[in-house]
C-alpha cells in the first residue's frame, strides 16, 4: 500500500503535533484517543519506524515523524482548514433580486436564468434594469441583492466577483462602410457614444475615445448601449460600443477603428463584475457566478 492511501493517518500524527496530545488530536478529530493510537502504529507498521516517542508524560515526534509532517505540511494545513459544508450544495433564498445594466442583462441572464432554473426551479428571480451606479447603491441599500456592473470600484465593503473583461469599438453596417475610410465614415454618418457624465463606465470609455482623436462632435449621446448598437446596425450613425455587444451581430457589423494589438495597452479594458449583499450567502453567491467565467 503506497504512502497516500495513509493520508487520513498522516493526519492524526499531523494533529498531534499541532495539540501536543493524542487525547486533544482525538477530540478535534472527533474520534476516540485508542482509534487514534491504532492508526498511528498501522502508520509505523507501514513505515517501518517509529513516529512517536514518549518522554514521561510528554509525547514528540521522531525524526522521522517529523520529517514526515514537514514534507507534507502545506497539504494537512488545508486539510485541517475544510470546510466540510462546502460538500453540501447551498441552499439557496426563495428569491432573488437581480440589477443589471441593459447591454449585461442582455448578454449575461438567458445563461444565468437557466442555470438558476437548472440548481433552483423555485427560485423566484426579479430583474431591474439600471445604471451601474445606481445599482450599486441598491445592493448597499439592500434593495437588491446582485448587481451586474462595469468597472466595479476597488474600495466597496461587498462581495465582487469579477466575470468577464471587455473593451470597445467603432462599429458600423458592413453596406455603410464600404468603399469609404475611417474619416469619411465619420464625416457622413457621425458617431453615437454612451453618456460619461456619471456612469461607472465613464473611466475606461472616456480612455477609449480619447485615444481615438476625434474632431468631429458625438451626433448623439444616450445611456443605453442597445440604442446604439440599433443605430450601427441600421447604418445609420457610427457606434462606439462595447465588444460584446457589437458581438452579436458580428454578421453585419464591422468595425473601422483599429484595435488595440496588445490588451494592456488597450484603454478601453474593463471588467463586468457581479456585486453582492453581505447578507446574501457567499456560497450562493459564488456558487452562480463561477459558472458564468
Amino acid at each position: 500500500m503506497e504512502l497516500h492511501h495513509h493520508t487520513y493517518k498522516i493526519w492524526l500524527l499531523y494533529l498531534v503535533k499541532s495539540t501536543g496530545s493524542i487525547s486533544l488530536a482525538a477530540r478535534q478529530a472527533k474520534i476516540s484517543p485508542s482509534a487514534v493510537s491504532q492508526s498511528l502504529t498501522q502508520l509505523e507498521s507501514f513505515l517501518g519506524q517509529s513516529v512517536l516517542e514518549r518522554k514521561g508524560r510528554q509525547i514528540a515526534l521522531t525524526e522521522a515523524g517529523e520529517l514526515l509532517i514537514i514534507a507534507l505540511k502545506p497539504a494537512l494545513t488545508q486539510l485541517s482548514s475544510f470546510d466540510i459544508s462546502y460538500l453540501s450544495p447551498p441552499s439557496a433564498p426563495a428569491q432573488i433580486r437581480i440589477g443589471a445594466y441593459e447591454s449585461i442583462a442582455i448578454d449575461i441572464m438567458p445563461r444565468l436564468m437557466t442555470m438558476l432554473r437548472t440548481k433552483w426551479p423555485r427560485m423566484k428571480v426579479s430583474l431591474q434594469i439600471d445604471r451601474s451606479r445606481t445599482l450599486l447603491e441598491q445592493v448597499s441599500d439592500g434593495e437588491i441583492d446582485i448587481a451586474l456592473i462595469a468597472e466595479p470600484p476597488k474600495n466597496l465593503k461587498l462581495h465582487i466577483k469579477n466575470f468577464a473583461k471587455d473593451s470597445f469599438g467603432l462599429f458600423i453596417h458592413r453596406s455603410a462602410a464600404q468603399g469609404r475610410n475611417f474619416e469619411q465614415i465619420l464625416n457622413e454618418f457621425g458617431i453615437g457614444i454612451l453618456k460619461t457624465d456619471d456612469h461607472l463606465h465613464t473611466k475606461s470609455f472616456s480612455r477609449f475615445l480619447s485615444q481615438l482623436n476625434l474632431n468631429s462632435i458625438p451626433t448623439l449621446e444616450t445611456w443605453s448601449f442597445e440604442v446604439i448598437l440599433g443605430l450601427a446596425r441600421s447604418g445609420s450613425t457610427v457606434g462606439a460600443l462595447p465588444l460584446r455587444v457589437a458581438r452579436r451581430m458580428e454578421n453585419e457589423l464591422v468595425r473601422i477603428d483599429s484595435p488595440a494589438t496588445i490588451e494592456e495597452n488597450d484603454p478601453g479594458v474593463h471588467h463586468l463584475a457581479a456585486v453582492c449583499r453581505p447578507t446574501l450567502s457567499k456560497k450562493v453567491f459564488s456558487s452562480i457566478f463561477t459558472e458564468l467565467s
